[in-house]
């Protein structure tokens, strides 16, 4: 399992050099997410070099959320006036979200990408 958690925290190590590197304005968490995909679609790391960890991890997943949430409380008057605008955008997000997940599954699924049964 140390192996499996070297290999995630490597990849965010390497995310944020690539944020900082080039001075991008995406967070190095959403970087690292990419870059997990794409080393696990062209099977470099192979889901099982990664799937006890990543399991442990999104068992647990409410407890990296609750730091986010308390940010967002301590914040709150960053929304005055426009909180209306700010559930609109949250539901719409929310939607988007949801479609984009069902189509890539349903495209990972017909072409049998990260399956088991991949040899």
């Amino acid at each position: 399992m140390i192996k499996q958690f070297s290999i995630i925290i490597s990849i965010l190590a390497i995310s944020y050099m690539i944020e900082v590197g080039l001075n991008l304005p995406i967070p190095a968490s959403i970087i690292g997410m990419i870059l997990l995909v794409i080393l696990l679609t062209t099977r470099i790391i192979k889901l099982e070099q990664v799937e006890k960890i990543s399991d442990m991890l999104l068992k647990d997943i409410t407890l990296f959320i609750i730091p986010l949430s308390i940010g967002i409380i301590d914040k709150i008057h960053l929304f005055e006036g426009k909180f209306l605008i700010a559930i609109l955008i949250l539901i719409i997000s929310t939607i988007v979200s949801i479609i984009m997940t069902g189509l890539i599954m349903k495209l990972m699924l017909a072409t049998n990408i990260g399956g088991k049964n991949d040899k």
